[in-house]
């Protein structure tokens, strides 16, 4: 038996008035629909400022191992120092910098560790 996490942990559902009374069915998109939208989307974008962009869409695997930030600022500064370091012990690293979700993550990529770029 596994055992639960306690009250208010991760997998307990919202306890008193808080209860969620609606359902919401997680869907999946078509690639051709969501190939679509992405096109749509980064037309309009590129005009509105202006940008030139490569027509094809692409998903670059990668894991990029850092720190979240409280400072967007000197994210770019961190990863860059991070992977100095990582340098000078001998470790092939790319800096990198990653924002979602209003977190900021810095660190570094490591060289070998880079998948190939494919179409989408």
């Amino acid at each position: 038996m596994t055992p639960r996490a306690p009250l208010g942990g991760i997998g307990d559902p919202p306890k008193g008035d808080n209860m969620a009374t609606t359902k919401t069915l997680a869907t999946a998109i078509p690639a051709a629909k969501l190939t679509a939208a992405i096109n749509k989307a980064v037309g309009i974008s590129a005009k509105k400022l202006q940008l030139e962009v490569q027509p094809e869409n692409i998903v670059h695997k990668w894991d990029l191992v850092g720190r979240v930030l409280a400072d967007a600022s000197l994210a770019h500064e961190f990863a860059t120092d991070v992977t100095k370091q990582l340098k000078a012990q001998g470790i092939k690293a790319d800096a990198a910098t990653f924002i979602v979700n209003k977190q900021i993550i810095a660190g570094f990529i490591e060289r070998g560790r880079i998948g190939e770029l494919r179409e989408l």
